[in-house]
């Protein structure tokens, strides 16, 4: 997608009309949360927004469109401006590609962040400055500040959907089974902790516990713990709080895996699976139930992996969830990410888009994305205000005990962007190293030996941080 541009030129001259995409009806309902008078900038003439038809895009799948086309509903009813919704739940950034070589490009829409960083260099998305600059109903301290996607530091290519962030899941049922001791919210584990406890956990089949020396890695039946390796969104959570930087170093201008405490860590982690027999190998654990469903059957007895898997856990009966801290070396930071809203450079319409990005981020438009345990607010006033949090946040299936402690708090107070939305060619560079990964996790050669072999070719491209 970089030379995005001559990508459009040569699909224009083979596209008539958007592939795969078609009107979708919404229902309207009443408006919630903020009206029109609230919500609408300045600059917008009341008079003519009944004449503006804005077109949204988004990859939802079908609970989560549902949601969205009754927000775009209200937001009609509200403030007069009429919003077609075009979901994609497949393919999505190709069939966006035909939409803008076409000239058809949505107003609003869904993009990943390195691909809005990149087609905001290529004049393709608009920055949001002068936008939230000319809105006097807006402060920029009403949202998170990791809510706002930084080109450079005079540009804002993009507000994030929601706030995701990594956390450890765990079946309380198995931790009482076994003897062990629940985390406490208070005390983070240290990674020795952490690892000590997934010895614990991991059962063979005739009961025996990793730490057991008749204890058979040949017939594993729970694991202790589940961490997907190949993921280069649930490793780098990891090295945050256990080393001294993620994929970047502290300021960013040095590749992260550079520093020998990173590549030390990562060799941690393959441990886990060659050594310690603790976590499944990515090979086993294709062979495993989802994650969700493994932890909710005994398979694992704890789980990284990002909040929006509440989601899915509250529709697991007989799963006595628990929720814990990344262990950490002391670092408490919260690496969050999500994927991002936009404003296409094709619309005649910035002003009221600006108006519909705006309502898309009010959680009290779309509620249940957040009550469902799938979205964190990106609202500050979602955090600091009782009512507010209560609406979202309340104790439920999808916020167990302990959420506030785990993930509410600490994103609050101490968060920042994960390396998908600060690292420039981030999906170039992983795509150099996690596939060379894969023969660590194989236990075929150390994280040293392979990091060694890549780096030459990291070092070409890295380029440093967007902010």
């Amino acid at each position: 997608m970089k030379k995005i541009v001559a990508f459009f030129l040569v699909l224009s001259l083979a596209v008539s009309g958007i592939m795969g995409c078609g009107n979708v009806n919404t229902k309207s309902e009443e408006p919630t949360g903020i009206t029109s008078d609230e919500n609408t900038s300045d600059g917008i003439e009341q008079e003519n927004v009944s004449e503006v038809e804005l077109t949204f895009s988004a990859w939802a799948g079908a609970t989560e469109k549902e949601i969205l086309e009754q927000s775009i509903a209200a937001f009609t009813e509200a403030t007069g401006i009429k919003v077609k919704g075009v979901f994609i739940p497949d393919d999505y950034e190709t069939k966006i590609s035909t939409m803008i070589a076409s000239g058809t490009a949505p107003d609003v829409g869904y993009l990943v962040a390195p691909t809005a960083h990149d087609w905001f260099a290529d004049g393709q998305i608009l920055d949001l400055v002068p936008l939230i600059e000319e809105d006097t109903s807006f402060k920029k301290e009403d949202l998170l500040d990791v809510a706002y996607s930084y080109y450079d530091e005079k540009s804002i290519d993009a507000l994030l959907l929601s706030l995701q962030a990594y956390v450890v899941f765990y079946n309380k049922d198995l931790f009482e089974k076994a003897g062990v001791p629940e985390p406490s919210v208070e005390d983070v584990w240290t990674w020795d902790e952490f690892v000590e406890t997934a010895r614990k956990l991991t059962l063979d089949a005739n009961g025996n516990s990793a730490e057991d020396p008749e204890f058979d890695a040949e017939n594993i039946q729970q694991y202790g713990i589940y961490i997907n390796p190949t993921s280069t969104t649930v490793v780098e959570p990891l090295l945050a709080r256990n080393t001294p930087s993620g994929y970047t170093n502290s300021d960013g201008t040095e590749y992260g895996l550079k520093d020998p405490e990173e590549v030390e860590f990562l060799q941690k982690l393959a441990d886990l699976i060659n050594v310690e027999k603790i976590n499944p190998s990515p090979t086993s654990a294709q062979g495993l139930p989802s994650a969700d469903l493994s932890l909710q059957t005994g398979k694992y007895a704890m789980v990284v992996e990002s909040q929006y898997m509440l989601s899915n856990f509250a529709k697991l009966d007989n799963l006595n969830l628990g929720i814990a801290a990344l262990p950490s070396n002391g670092n408490n930071t919260v690496l969050t990410s999500s994927g991002c809203k936009v404003i296409f450079s094709q619309t005649k319409h910035p002003k009221e888009a600006w108006e519909l990005m705006k309502w898309l981020s009010n959680p009290e438009q779309s509620l249940e994305l957040y009550s469902s345990g799938l979205w964190m607010p990106i609202m500050s006033e979602w955090y600091t205000d009782e009512s507010k949090i209560e609406q979202w946040a309340g104790i439920s299936k999808a916020h167990p005990e302990g959420y506030r402690e785990v993930l509410l708090n600490p994103v609050w107070e101490n968060s920042q962007l994960s390396s998908e939305h600060r690292m420039k060619h981030y999906n170039q560079i992983n795509d150099i190293v996690f596939p060379a990964l894969d023969k660590v996790w194989a236990g075929e050669q150390t994280a040293k030996d392979v990091l060694n072999e890549v780096m030459p070719e990291v070092d070409k491209i890295f380029e440093g941080v967007y902010e």
